[in-house]
This record gives C-alpha cells, structure tokens and sequence, in this order.
C-alpha cells in the first residue's frame, strides 16, 4: 500500500479530527459538563458515576475520521455499523462532529456499508456464519460490505483471540473465508493515518472495480472482496500508566481506566492532563464549535453518515401494496369437518405480498419512539412456523417453545404475540402485523394438517383448539348439566390489563369473561408459567395453567401432549377436580379418562401411533 497518501495540511487535519473526536468522547464518559472549559478541572465537574467505556472508542474515532475522508475523495454513499457495543461514545462524538446531531438497507447498487467488527464480538458463533455472507452478495445488483475488523488485543478483561494470531494466518483465514484482507497495524498516528487512508482508498477501488466490470459483462461470479484488519492498542491515546500499573493497550483501558471521585482525588491532576493533550484550543473556536477548517472535512448535507436517509428507515417507509387475506381462505362446510395445514394459506398470501412489494426490515423500535425525528417503521414479523406438540421427527430435542416468553419481557407498547390456531385465523393475524408500525409482532403457528373452524369472517375475531374442544365435548356427554365457556386467546397479552398494555382487557371486560370465582382451566402451548405472569393483577384467583413441561421424544403429537398433561384427558380429570363435588359421576368421568390414557398408553407401546378414536376425532355440536 502506498505511503503518501495524505499530504501535510490533510494530514494534521485529519488527526485533528481525530483528536476532536477523542476529546470529545474522554468528556461525554467522564465531565458534567463542557470538557472545553479552559479553567481548572475540578472534582465537582466529574460525574459521580461514570457510565461508559473508553477502550474501543478511539479506534473507532480513527476509522470514522478514514471513513469520513473516503466519502469526500470518492463519493459513495456509505454508513458505518459499530459491532462493538461498548463504543457508543465514539458514534455520538461522529455525528456531534459532523453537524447530524442536530439537523436506510443493501438492495441498493451503489451502497457501501462499512461494519466495524470488534474483538470480543469476532470470537461469537454468530460472527464466525457473517464471514461466509460476501457467497450472498451479487456484484450486479447489490451494494457491498467493507468490513473493518478492529483488534486492540483485549475484549473485557482478557486476550482476544484474533489479536493473537499473526498476520499470515489471519489473512490465510480470511482469504479462505473469500475476502482479500488489508493490514493497517501500528500505534505511531502519522503512520497510522498513512497506512489506513491508503487501505481505504485500495477497498473503495477494489470495490468499484468489482462492480464495474460485473456489471459491464453481467457476471455476477463472487469475487474476493475487500476487507480492512485495523490493529491498533486498546485505549489509544489514553492515560499510560494509573496508581503505578499499566493501563495503554491492554484490557485495563476497556472500561474508564483512570477513575476521577471521592475516593480517587488524586486522579483530578492526571486526568486534566490527559484532557490536555488532545490540544483542544487548536480544536475548537470560543464557542466550542470544530473550526471550520476542520469541519469542511466531513461529508457535505446526506452524504454524512450520520445523516444519510439510507440509515433512517422511517424516510424510506412505504405502505406495503397489501392482498385482500379473504382470498387465500379455507372454505369451511362446517366448523371442524376439514383438516389442512395452517401456514399453506398463508404461503401463498406472503407470496402475493412478495410479489406486490420490495422487501422491508424493521429495527430499533424501542428508541425510535423517544426520537420525534424518526418517523414510524415497518414492524419486525416472526412467524414460529411449529407447535411445541408437534415434532414428529425431532422430539424433545427442537422442542423450546420459549421464545415467546422472551418477546414479552420486552416493552408492552413494542411487543404483540398471537397464537393463531388455525389458517385462517393466521391470515388476519398477518395481515394485521404487515400493515403495522413501530411493533415486534410474533405468531405462531403450525405447519401440520389441523382441523379448522371459522369461516374468515368468523376468523377476525376468533379462534379455538382442538384438545380444548375435545375435552369439552368428554365433559358434556357426561355431565350435561355443568355449564362451560370456552374463551380462545388469540392475542396473549390480552390476559394483562389495560394499564399494562395497549391491547390488555379491562378489570370489568376480564371478569365479565372469566368471572371472578369460577375456576379457569387454561391451555397454553408455551411454558405454563407464562400466563399467571401476565395476569397476576387480575382479581380471579383460581387459575390452573398447564403447558410444555420440558417432556417429549420422537412420538406422535398426541403422546407429546399426554406426555405433558395437556391432552384431552388430562384437562377433563383437572376440570372434575376443580369443580364441586357431584358424587359417583365425578369419579366415574375421572375413571374413564384414566382408562383412556391407559389405553392410549398400550396403543404407542403396541403400534407406535395414537388410537383411532384420537386420529379420527371430529367436532360436531353433539360429539359424544
């Protein structure tokens, strides 16, 4: 790589950006306020806690500063993804810099997206699969990655793995995972400035060389695309030594490592002295502005990254061109006399929402609501294409019906779970998770032929399942006297109330529903504690929840559901046991539902598969 890259002026320039930058962050962790006051630094003048981490934040300063120079010399449009999360103080400092402070995916061509890559988040699982997304990318249409590995030796408190490995194997990785990798290695800034601009320099052109003549002779075959190895120490530029240890390049740096408060007074000197050395008043005019020379430095209006509307989704946001749902509906003849797969009509209405739209991605969707300037964005969808009872290759081993347990512990204006239990039930459900905004939306639903019941009209706004409606006609043929009402739970948090949740019911609603003294049986193909965490504040207290119990091998769906006590059987001896005592009939039902599951039992022994009565079980309004 060339060695002259940067002529004098542009030199001291850019390092005096980088300073800026560095400044800035060491008084965004540290100060209560201006950390540009010329007046002595003071014990008052620090936070009490200091909240931030120092250690990977200038070297991602250096690499925006390169970034910033290269959009100026060749004009992409690019942003930079920090992977590193613990260096929030160098993003805030960029956009502060750039004037974006204040003032959207890669299916663009001409887009370059620089991802910087930590040590710490170079050694996940996940990080190791991202090597191998260059096979993904087409030179024709795509835009393309610039990845910026950056090494400074140290994750949180120990050696990182890559920084470990020398300069030819990790190339021979890397070239063998389909990059051509460009060292930039050093700790002298001049040097540094030096090598990464012409590393920067050598990436832009590769990548337009690539593009250029992929798209000249439409041959989309994979090249070797360029990548940056940024080796720089940990905590650069910062304190060397504190209370007599070495802090410069090693993991001591990663967190703040010279720590100014009521216990450590002594700091005060050495950390205006490190305040100092940045040089500030060649930095920034009275008012505490960049000096316009070194402003003119970075992108004009989009073209800064912090500003670039690529990265705003919101400004790119377009209703998607949805299909009428009611068209990819199961046309019922009756309630239960049809059993068809729930996600086949809803294949076929994503595949006319493909066809209709371009694809849109949702992230962010907590802290956008606290930003007026971002507009609303498309809601992040998941479909959990399988029921906890249905793993009839797999088992025990693919079932983990927990995800949603995690969606819910998020905020309550984010998150919507819903448990569609049949194909046309899940066609509303989607169709009302595409066209929202600002939410995280999760559906689950099975890819098993099932038996359905609404017609769509009666699919809006209810649903059912089958074990529930089975036990239910066990219990009416033999005691027709007992009153039972069957509530089906399409959207989970309903159970919470309606100052939890927007979508929560109302004290009065809930116990109009569920009354407030009759006992609730609840069925949930999730684990079971999930429910009473929902609706603990509601004034019914006799609940009984069953759910996945962590039981299950390689059998038949029903058997996983006797396995965990959710079966039709198991519900009916719970339903006898909650209610008052009503003699020789109570035990009579208890004893046939044992003898039920007794004979289930011998049946998976003897054949392998569940009895026919359970195989060939349909509703109708006087099942037996």
């Amino acid at each position: 790589m060339k060695s002259d890259i940067l002529n004098a002026d542009l030199l001291y320039k850019m390092d005096a950006c980088w300073r800026a930058a560095n400044c800035l962050a060491v008084g965004r962790i540290c100060l209560c306020e201006n950390p540009l006051r010329k007046t002595p630094l003071t014990l008052s003048r620090v936070r009490p806690l200091v909240v931030g981490h120092w250690g990977a934040t200038p070297g991602q300063n250096f690499i925006c500063a390169h970034l910033n120079r290269a959009i100026n010399a060749y004009g992409p449009d690019m942003i930079s993804i920090a992977g590193p999360g613990h260096g929030g103080p160098a993003m805030a400092g960029k956009v502060c810099l750039e004037g974006a402070w204040s003032g959207v995916y890669l299916d663009n061509p001409e887009w370059i997206v620089a991802c910087v890559v930590g040590d710490g988040e170079a050694e996940t699982g996940p990080l190791a699969a991202a090597w191998q997304s260059n096979k993904m990318l087409n030179p024709i249409a795509d835009g393309a990655v610039l990845p910026i590995l950056h090494l400074n030796g140290c994750k949180i408190s120990n050696p990182a793995l890559l920084a470990r490995t020398d300069h030819g194997e990790l190339a021979q990785f890397f070239r063998g995972c389909g990059w051509a990798p460009l060292l930039v290695d050093g700790d002298g800034p001049a040097k540094m400035h030096q090598s990464m601009a012409s590393a920067g320099n050598q990436a832009v052109e590769e990548i337009r060389q690539i593009q250029k003549s992929a798209r000249e002779d439409k041959n989309a075959k994979r090249p070797p695309w360029p990548m940056i190895v940024l080796r720089s120490p940990k905590g650069w530029t910062g304190a060397k030594v504190v209370d007599g240890l070495p802090v410069d390049g090693i993991f001591r740096s990663h967190h703040m490592p010279l720590l100014v408060d009521a216990e450590h007074p002594e700091h005060v000197v050495q950390h205006e002295r490190w305040m100092k050395s940045y040089k500030a008043e060649e930095l920034f005019d009275q008012d505490g502005r960049l000096l316009p020379e070194l402003a003119e430095l970075a992108p004009k209006g989009e073209r800064r990254m912090g500003a670039n509307p690529l990265a705003n989704g919101g400004l790119l946001l377009r209703e998607l061109c949805m299909p009428d749902f009611r068209e990819h509906a199961v046309h019922l003849p009756a309630p239960g006399a049809l059993q068809t797969q729930d996600a086949r009509g809803l294949g076929s209405f994503l595949r006319d929402v493909v066809r209709l739209n371009q694809s849109q991605h949702a992230q962010w969707l907590t802290v956008i609501r606290e930003l007026p300037w971002r507009r609303p964005i498309a809601s992040l969808n998941y479909l959990l294409a399988s029921h906890v009872w249905q793993q009839d290759h797999n088992g025990f081993t693919h079932q983990d019906p927990g995800f949603p347990d995690h969606v819910i512990n998020k905020k309550a204006d984010i998150v919507r779970p819903y448990l569609p239990p049949d194909a046309n039930c899940l066609l509303s459900v989607c169709d009302h998770c595409l066209r929202s905004r600002n939410h995280a939306n999760v559906a689950v639903a099975g890819k098993h032929a099932l038996p359905q019941w609404p017609t769509m009209d009666a699919a809006v706004p209810h649903c059912t399942e089958v074990e529930i409606l089975a036990a239910v006609s066990i219990l009416r043929a033999h005691l027709p006297e007992l009153k039972i009402r069957v509530i089906n739970v399409v959207d989970l948090m309903r159970l919470q109330s309606n100052t939890e949740h927007p979508h929560g019911l109302s004290d009065k609603d809930c116990d109009s529903l569920c009354t407030r003294h009759k006992p609730i049986m609840f069925g949930l193909h999730g684990y079971p504690w999930l429910v009473p965490q929902l609706a603990y504040r509601r004034t019914h207290r006799d609940l009984h929840v069953r759910g996945y119990k962590e039981k299950g091998t390689i059998t038949t769906p029903f058997d996983i559901r006797v396995q965990n006590d959710i079966d039709r059987f198991h519900r009916v001896q719970d339903a006898v046991d909650r209610l008052p005592h009503m003699g020789r009939k109570e035990a009579c039902l208890k004893q046939v539902a044992r003898g039920k599951l007794i004979e289930h039992r011998r049946c998976i022994e003897q054949r392998g598969q569940d009895l026919p009565a359970i195989r060939d079980w349909k509703w109708t309004a006087t099942t037996p």
